[in-house]
């Protein structure tokens, strides 16, 4: 399985426009932000009902559409209240998948950020009003099976009642962290009619946060549920749903997964008070995470139990399986397999064979943690000779994941116990062995760590914006092509095409002049075109995980994963840039000097930042190069190390507003723009991309050696090569040579290049308080013009400079400076 990193969630709407009033000019507001959301009230829907939402935020008085990315949803209506509410009529229909519906709001300035809306199957009603601080604890009757949308502010404690009858099952879940809004940490506490507490849950190794119970009531009356705040993490108005009434709430299932299209016989909350068994139907799906409902006489859970459907057939454990040894007698499993498991004691340890062929590489991984077991599990493979040849503890999470070659046809053993030593009925696990297949996949990494800004596309009507897709190769063979089918309309990618071995690809998207605002879930093709028999023909698509609530230590509480790339085009900007055409190439230990031509609109004299997002490898570039204000033309000087690798590579630039102290945009663009001046303060716009070449460079020579004492003059030589000097003949226009790596206090003038003269000789003045010592490293570099373009060669890196004390240097009779050695000899002590 292909992996990932995280990051945690940005700063809330309100922060962020106070920032923008506080510390920005008036002018800076003529560059508006698209859409961006604070909150949602409620979270939550039923299937098969219409219903209200209220969105607050910024930027909203010109949301024109809802992009979901799930089946379902419908938007019926769409009302602004200024720009910081938006109220929306949603229609869910009667097969709209349960559970969270990521989306995403636009407007002709772009695309909001991912939040999430809620599909219950259950009626959604809303919390009675909050007492104040002096009244005591509101109760809220509650009828049926219902899921309460409610919010916990201060030290206030949710209270509800609900009439049982002696003997009927009950059950009450939380939804909070899972619904991706904030971390709100519950606990849930029942009461009987008489004011005892029958239950309390806070956390479970499901639901992690969220807690969920159900009991068989002992007595008839009114019993009272608590909704709390267990830590001390909530902001005020921190949101939950509270599903209620006689449904099954299992907390484990066994097994944690299944084949594909089979019939698999479950057993629920095994080993507690509560277990069920009950045999399930699992559809042909594509994915393996597959939401499994609980039903028990036709009522399902509120929430889903995780569950992976595979493809290929289920093994059990057969005790006694402690030790390789005893399960001699058992046959050896084939590949490819699902053994699935329960460590039912604390030190437990299951073990079994499996038969390999000589070459075949295969992938280990479990799944337990990850689908509500509280297994930290260690996975271990060894010989059949007994000897340990691989282990696996933690990946992402406290599961366990190894790849393996064999080496030999026979025999291995695997064996799974538990990092800590517990155990029972409830520590199942899953373990997935296949053969290894290569896989690709394609995502967008993040430019901000802290949140999800730049994880859209959004393409200025008739200008380019870049994307820096990330590719993930399970093998190291093979190049990578991809597609981006259902564009929106006027949309082109101008680069996507991947280089060998990288693992960025720099994609430009162009809008054209007369393109429509519009905008796309767009699903991205990837497909591996190497030559190798297994890679050939892989093929991939977009996937995308993306932070909903974090914690500390960067630790990731809720988190959704989503399948398209997001893509719109907004209304046009003030300016766009291009490289001009590149006319020589950037060479080995060189530089070059990159011409960019700014395009403005009337009226936009703003200064523009230039910068350059994505280079070769050992290329680098300054961070910023900045176009002055009512200028149209820069340059930017790339520098390539020795260590750069030949070829052709992409080269984009970008280009943003300078919105820093004293380069504020022009207010004049708000009266005399001819095109909307909407352009979002961290927005850029690219160039279309060129080909930049790394060839090896045609200069190379040797520096001599200088040595000299404080406060004197002394040359130093640069030779060029024959090879080096036919070809700097041929160079148009005037070269100069410096000296580069010099000490402190050391001064030497740039020196005007003979063609015809193999030696270039510099004048180094030495202060007299030049540092005494021997410096090594010193550089020559000759610069000037190729093809009309300025570059740069570095000739040689191997100069070196001796400082002494005046007096202390002994030369010959020719004035060169001898050694200690020969200063010796000089004096006759061979």
């Amino acid at each position: 399985m292909l992996k990932r990193t995280s990051s945690s969630n940005r700063l809330p709407a309100w922060l962020f426009a106070f920032c923008l009033v506080c510390f920005t000019s008036p002018d800076d507001k003529i560059f508006a932000d698209g859409p961006s959301i604070e909150s949602v009230r409620p979270v939550a829907g039923m299937r098969g009902s219409t219903f209200q939402v209220s969105v607050t935020g910024s930027g909203l008085e010109s949301v024109v559409e809802v992009l979901f990315y799930k089946h379902g949803l419908r938007t019926r209506s769409l009302k602004a209240i200024g720009g910081e509410e938006l109220q929306i009529e949603l229609e869910a229909t009667e097969d709209a998948s349960q559970g969270l519906h990521p989306f995403r709001l636009r407007s002709s300035k772009g695309l909001s950020e991912l939040k999430t809306i809620c599909v219950t199957q259950y009626p959604v009603v809303l919390e009675a009003k909050e007492p104040q601080e002096s009244e005591s604890v509101a109760i809220q009757r509650l009828e049926g099976r219902v899921s309460v949308f409610g919010t916990l502010s201060g030290s206030h404690v949710d209270r509800y009642q609900v009439q049982l009858e002696k003997g009927e099952r009950f059950s009450a879940e939380v939804e909070a962290v899972r619904l991706g809004i904030g971390m709100l940490d519950t606990v849930l506490t029942l009461r009987n009619p008489k004011g005892e507490e029958v239950a309390s849950v806070d956390d479970t190794p499901l639901f992690r946060q969220d807690p969920a119970l159900t009991i068989t009531a002992d007595a008839v009356g009114l019993f009272t549920i608590d909704v709390a705040e267990s830590g001390s993490r909530r902001a005020d108005g921190s949101p939950y749903l509270l599903h209620v009434g006689n449904f099954s709430r299992p907390l484990s299932c066994f097994p944690l997964g299944g084949p594909s299209g089979t019939e698999v016989d479950l057993e629920w909350d095994r080993g507690t008070a509560n277990a069920l068994h009950r045999r399930v139907g699992l559809p042909i799906v594509t994915s393996p995470n597959f939401p499994l409902f609980a039903e028990v006489n036709g009522i399902p859970s509120p929430t889903p139990v995780p569950f992976r459907v595979s493809p290929f057939p289920n093994a059990f454990e057969q005790e006694p399986n402690d030790l390789l040894a005893e399960c001699k007698s058992q046959e050896p499993l084939s590949l490819p397999i699902a053994w699935n498991g329960i460590l039912a004691k604390p030190n437990d340890r299951d073990c079994c064979w499996f038969r390999v062929s000589r070459g075949q590489k295969m992938d280990f991984e479990v799944f337990a943690c990850r689908l509500g077991s509280p297994l930290d599990s260690v996975l271990t493979i060894i010989d059949e000779e007994n000897q340990v040849i691989a282990r696996g503890d933690d990946l992402e999470t406290h599961d366990s994941h190894l790849t393996f070659e064999a080496e030999r046809d026979g025999l291995i053993g695997i064996s799974i116990e538990d990092k800590r030593g517990q155990g029972g009925e409830q520590y199942a696990y899953r373990l997935e062995v296949t053969l290894e297949k290569p896989q690709v996949e394609v995502f967008l990494p993040r430019r901000d760590r802290l949140s999800q800004a730049r994880q859209t596309i959004d393409v200025p009507s008739g200008n380019r914006v870049l994307a820096l897709l990330g590719v993930r190769k399970s093998v190291e063979d093979g190049d990578v092509t991809l597609r981006f089918p259902e564009l929106p309309p006027g949309v082109q990618p101008l680069m996507s095409q991947p280089l060998a071995g990288e693992y960025v690809v720099p994609v430009v998207f162009e809008a054209s002049q007369n393109s429509t605002l519009a905008g796309r879930l767009v699903p991205i093709e990837a497909k591996l075109t190497g030559s190798g028999r297994e890679t050939k023909g892989t093929k991939g698509a977009f996937r995308q995980v993306i932070d909903l609530v974090g914690g500390p230590a960067d630790a990731i509480y809720q988190e959704i994963e989503t399948d398209r790339l997001a893509i719109s085009v907004i209304e046009p900007t003030p300016f766009s840039i291009e490289v001009l055409p590149l006319k020589t190439s950037l060479t080995q230990d060189g530089t070059l000097d990159v011409e960019v031509e700014l395009t403005r609109q009337p009226g936009f004299e703003s200064a523009v930042e230039i910068t350059v997002p994505w280079l070769p490898p050992w290329v680098d570039a300054e961070p910023k190069t900045m176009i002055p204000a009512g200028e149209t033309k820069a340059k930017v000087r790339l520098r390539c190390w020795e260590q750069a690798k030949l070829g052709s590579w992409p080269l984009v630039l970008e280009a943003s507003p300078a919105t820093g102290r004293g380069s504020k945009p022009s207010p004049s663009v708000v009266a005399s723009i001819d095109v909307a001046p909407t352009l979002p303060i961290s927005y850029s716009v690219a160039s279309a991309p060129v080909m930049l070449a790394i060839a090896s460079s045609p200069i190379e020579g040797n520096l001599s050696m200088a040595v000299c004492e404080q406060g004197g003059t002394i040359s130093l030589d640069f030779v060029l090569s024959q090879n080096s000097q036919k070809a700097f003949a041929g160079l148009a226009g005037e070269w100069m040579a410096s000296l580069e790596g010099l000490p402190n206090r050391v001064q030497c003038d740039s020196v005007k290049v003979d063609p015809k003269n193999l030696t270039i000789q510099f004048k180094l003045h030495l202060e007299e308080t030049a540092p005494i010592g021997n410096f090594v490293g010193l550089t020559c570099r000759l610069s000037g013009e190729m093809d009309g373009q300025p570059v740069s060669y570095i000739g040689s890196r191997n100069g070196s400079l001796t400082i002494a004390k005046p007096g202390s240097i002994i030369r010959d009779a020719k004035g060169r400076p001898l050694n200690r050695l020969e200063v010796l000899r000089s004096q006759g002590r061979d």
